[in-house]
């Protein structure tokens, strides 16, 4: 009678420990859209402090970004021989999209580590950190769309009800680096060495991706390279709609999947390691 007893009561302590776990997880979503205020300003005010003393401030992302873009389509629409004018809308789309999604692995990695005076000295949610590296980069996203502007124009390109669907693209890309983000960061908190391990790949990934060349110049046999890349699915999320093309449907089912198995890691990660971040720091 006493096991039976005790069993009752060691199955009704676990169930509360999961639903107390369940309901800390919910609290870091809401405090995305509740508490949006507190990354807001953590964002703004890491963009403001890198560019404080700057005469033209932030536009220097936009220069910097333009002589990379019309320097490279320059040289590799020569080396592929192909025409400029197909090749310079094609790269410079690439190259923006793919310094944003990098970006978003590379800080998301050390997201902890950044905000570690923050961790330490009060009980905040992680996610905010998340958050503010991603409005961080969405702002520098929007500084090199200005290189592509004139380029939509002189080539033709075109604006469409298509460049609505960048919306949805890069709402998606918010959640994934909120979940994946935070399996990174808490790698990268626990092993310091992980943040440079993704460093390297990321740069691997940059050649397995079409970004400076093309799809069709890959050999048959290879094709799998592009269809089954994580990252040139993201990427082709804010890409088509710069290229005035409709995002594909098997594209889009791929991306759902990767957040869904997101969201999962996510959970089990922040419910059995959240509360060591702190002395890892």
């Amino acid at each position: 009678m006493a096991k039976c007893v005790f069993k009752k009561q060691l199955s009704t302590v676990k169930c509360r420990e999961i639903i107390l776990k369940a309901n800390n997880i919910y609290k870091e979503l809401k405090a995305i859209f509740v508490e949006w205020p507190i990354w807001f300003m953590l964002g703004t005010q890491d963009i403001k402090l890198r560019y404080r003393f700057s005469s033209i401030g932030p536009f220097w992302i936009t220069i910097n970004m333009a002589i990379t873009v019309y320097s490279m389509s320059f040289l590799y629409s020569h080396l592929f021989k192909v025409k400029l004018e197909d090749y310079l809308p094609y790269l410079t789309s690439g190259i923006i999209c793919w310094s944003f999604l990098s970006n978003l692995f590379i800080e998301g990695s050390n997201a902890f580590i950044e905000a570690s005076n923050y961790i330490k000295n009060q009980e905040i949610f992680v996610s905010h950190f998340l958050m503010r590296l991603f409005l961080r980069n969405i702002i520098i996203f929007a500084h090199n769309l200005l290189v592509y502007l004139p380029i939509i124009f002189l080539f033709n390109i075109g604006i469409s009800f298509k460049i609505v669907m960048i919306i949805p693209g890069l709402l998606l890309i918010g959640l994934n680096a909120v979940f994946w983000g935070t399996l990174l960061a808490v790698i990268t908190t626990k092993y310091r060495d992980f943040g440079q391990i993704v460093n390297n790949l990321i740069q691997i990934a940059f050649f397995l991706t079409p970004i400076m060349w093309l799809p069709n110049l890959l050999p048959s046999e290879f094709q799998w390279l592009i269809h089954y890349n994580p990252l040139n699915q993201f990427l082709n999320l804010i890409r088509a709609p710069l290229m005035n093309t409709w995002i594909d449907l098997p594209n889009l089912y791929m991306v759902v999947l990767i957040s869904f198995l997101g969201f999962i890691l996510y959970g089990i990660v922040l419910r059995r390691y959240k509360n060591y971040i702190v002395f890892w720091l």
